[in-house]
């Protein structure tokens, strides 16, 4: 069942998909680079984005990274008070009532 291609449209399209999976040059590099340069993604994109990396687990090198940077860092005391609230199970503000922590 299905289509039977020639040998000559499989060739083709064999030398099509080669040709789209080829490395860039150095140059290309630098030219998508320039131009990628400055631009900023849609909320839409990254919303794609939030959805794509949710869930992924992190490897052991990723979060020591994380933890140096965090290790140290002062904190205001609004911040302290909210994040303890938020842990003892109380509401931190009206607006985020509903929102399940």
């Amino acid at each position: 069942m299905g289509r039977k291609y020639s040998p000559e449209s499989i060739e083709k399209n064999r030398q099509s998909n080669l040709a789209k999976n080829r490395k860039l040059s150095p140059e290309q590099i630098e030219r998508l680079r320039r131009f990628n340069i400055g631009r900023k993604p849609s909320p839409e994109h990254i919303e794609k984005l939030k959805k794509l990396r949710m869930g992924r687990p992190l490897s052991e090198e990723t979060k020591a990274k994380i933890r140096a940077k965090l290790v140290g860092r002062k904190r205001l005391p609004e911040h302290v008070e909210k994040t303890a609230k938020k842990r003892r199970g109380g509401t931190v503000s009206r607006s985020n009532k509903d929102k399940n922590w």
